[in-house]
C-alpha cells in the first residue's frame, strides 16, 4: 500500500486554520478597550506553520490537516494551499486517522510530525498502535 501522498520525507499532520493579527497601539488595560490600528489574516496552524518552515529549509515536506471549514476562512485557507497541488491533503478529525496516517506515512518512509488539538483525546490514537 503507498500513502496517497506524492513521495516526501516529511509529514505534517494537525490543525490548518487561518490566523487573524490584529495590530494596536497600546496594549488596554484589563476589561477595557482597545484601538486597532489594522488586521489581516494569514494561513496558520501549528501543522502549517512547521511545514512552510521545513519547506524554506529546502526539506521536502507535505502538509495534512484537519479543521478546515466551509466558512470564508476556511474558503481563503483552501484557496492558498491551491499553489502546492498534491501537498496538501484534508483530513477528517479523528485521533484514530491521525495516528493511522502516521503510522502508514512512518511504514512508506516518511518522517511524520502529528499534532493533536485537544491531549483530552490522545489516547484514543493507542487503538491504532
Amino acid at each position: 500500500m503507498t500513502f496517497p501522498l506524492p513521495p516526501g520525507k516529511i509529514l505534517c499532520y494537525g490543525v490548518l486554520c487561518v490566523d487573524q493579527i490584529l495590530r494596536i497601539p497600546i496594549h488596554p488595560d484589563p476589561d477595557g478597550y482597545g484601538r486597532i490600528l489594522s488586521d489581516s489574516e494569514h494561513i496558520g496552524g501549528e501543522a502549517t506553520n512547521t511545514a512552510a518552515v521545513l519547506n524554506r529549509l529546502g526539506l521536502p515536506v507535505r502538509l495534512m490537516g484537519n479543521a478546515i471549514g466551509g466558512d470564508r476562512r476556511g474558503d481563503l485557507f483552501l484557496r492558498e494551499m491551491r499553489r502546492f497541488p498534491g501537498r496538501v491533503l484534508n483530513a477528517p478529525i479523528s485521533e484514530d486517522a491521525i495516528a493511522g496516517i502516521a503510522i502508514g506515512a512512518a511504514m512508506d518512509g516518511m518522517r511524520p510530525v502529528i499534532e493533536y488539538q485537544f491531549a483530552d483525546f490522545a489516547s484514543v490514537a493507542f487503538n491504532q498502535l
